[in-house]
């Protein structure tokens, strides 16, 4: 049997605890989430797990504690195409340009 040729992707992933609360009852509880990319400050950290994570009734207060790892991920070359975008070179050129 063939091997299937695949695509890979290699992403650093920061496994976050927060200390939550609930506003409405004021019972407080510890929620872990991956969060896709490095943090260089908890409070960066915490702006984007409030963004995943806080509702009306929930917020993120604190980061309790943080974990990067490097996660490879990868799909067949025909899962790729059936689900990626096909990017065009003025899009390409924009990204460069918003670095």
């Amino acid at each position: 049997m063939a091997r299937k040729r695949m695509v890979t992707r290699t992403v650093t992933i920061t496994t976050a605890t927060a200390l939550c609360l609930n506003v409405e009852t004021a019972e407080p509880e510890n929620v872990t989430l991956d969060i896709p990319g490095k943090f260089g400050s908890d409070g960066v950290l915490l702006d984007h797990f409030g963004g995943v994570y806080n509702t009306d009734k929930k917020k993120a207060v604190t980061i309790v504690s943080k974990e990067e790892k490097e996660v490879k991920y990868g799909m067949t070359e025909s899962d790729f195409i059936k689900q990626a975008e096909v990017i065009t070179e003025k899009v390409e050129q924009e990204d460069k340009d918003n670095e």
